[in-house]
């Protein structure tokens, strides 16, 4: 005689694979759809096997690179997960969107002495600071998908290799105390 738990176990596997199947189905260009698709995806395979693949890892961390301020609750998702196989804090790469109030004004937190060039590039950028700069750079796609980030400590240049991508990038850089510069990057081929 099993115990009644396995087949409660049954139950929700085969509720689970109808979700995946109804999950397969979904065709939208929505960044934000096409992130939650992907991870309840890879969710449904971890409590189903307890177990994640080496290439669902590598999405996940991915997805915990992305700005949950942005994509919202996925990206979440996503980082409980990788809590599992991985103690990194990923909150580092949140804030992308400024929170603004009636009274509250953002202001640069250096000022536009900041050199990126050259700008139009064909993939080679130089980021040059009037003084030295401690905080995150991140770049992102016009849809918001993460590119990359660096963490700066007393920075007086930053060189980025962004030859594999093209069209506009966006290269955020936040000061250590949460001040935003954002700069438009056209890369033409």
């Amino acid at each position: 005689m099993k115990p009644i738990f396995e087949n409660l176990l049954t139950i929700d596997s085969s509720r689970l694979d109808s979700i995946r199947l109804e999950l397969n189905q979904i065709n939208c260009d929505s960044q934000i759809v096409k992130k939650w698709r992907d991870i309840l995806k890879i969710y449904i395979n971890f409590i189903q096997l307890d177990s994640l693949s080496s290439n669902d890892k590598t999405s996940l961390l991915q997805y915990s690179m992305e700005c949950a301020d942005l994509y919202g609750d996925a990206i979440n998702l996503a980082r409980v997960i990788v809590a599992t196989f991985n103690g990194d804090n990923f909150e580092k790469y949140d804030g992308c969107i400024p929170h603004t109030g009636i009274r509250n004004f953002t202001k640069p937190f250096i000022n536009s002495e900041i050199n990126v060039y050259p700008n139009p590039t064909t993939g080679m950028i130089k980021v040059v600071f009037p003084k030295q700069f401690t905080g995150l750079s991140v770049i992102y796609d016009i849809n918001g998908k993460h590119i990359l980030s660096r963490d700066l400590e007393k920075s007086d240049s930053v060189d980025y290799d962004l030859t594999a991508h093209s069209g506009v990038l966006i290269l955020q850089l936040i000061s250590k105390n949460g001040l935003r510069e954002t700069f438009k990057i056209m890369i033409i081929k």
